[in-house]
């Protein structure tokens, strides 16, 4: 490599190409950008009804159902979850309020806390902006 600026273009699939490497695989299922909040919080919840329709096919695709709340989430009967994800191993507690928001597997929601149109995680996981 040379000193100064190296694109991915540049470096990596022109590389790729000139030495036989570059291959690829046509995917013929959903493919959805993730790689922003918004795009991850449109993904899971905008299309997520989207999803649930090819819910046969994932299955077949990828070994499991997509679903909107985990069977390993905890949801106290007495909590409120509207148009939300909630991933394997939340815990939302009496009272909490979950309005169209996804939570991260892990997440913890407090008694009476009310959480909107967010992503949220556990206290240990730091997500970038």
């Amino acid at each position: 490599l040379e000193n100064g600026y190296s694109g991915i273009v540049e470096t990596g699939f022109n590389g790729l190409v000139e030495n036989e490497g570059l291959a690829f695989y046509e995917h013929k299922g959903l493919w959805q950008d993730i790689g922003t909040l918004p795009n991850f919080y449109r993904a899971n919840l905008d299309d997520n009804l989207r999803i649930l329709q090819l819910a046969a096919e994932m299955k077949q695709q990828i070994g499991f159902f997509p679903h909107r709340i985990s069977p390993e989430a905890s949801i106290s009967p007495d909590a409120t979850v509207t148009n939300s994800v909630i991933g394997a191993h939340c815990s939302i507690a009496k009272d909490a309020v979950v309005e169209h928001s996804v939570l991260l597997p892990g997440t913890m929601i407090d008694p009476d806390e009310i959480v909107r149109n967010s992503i949220a995680a556990p206290l240990d996981v730091r997500i970038p902006l």
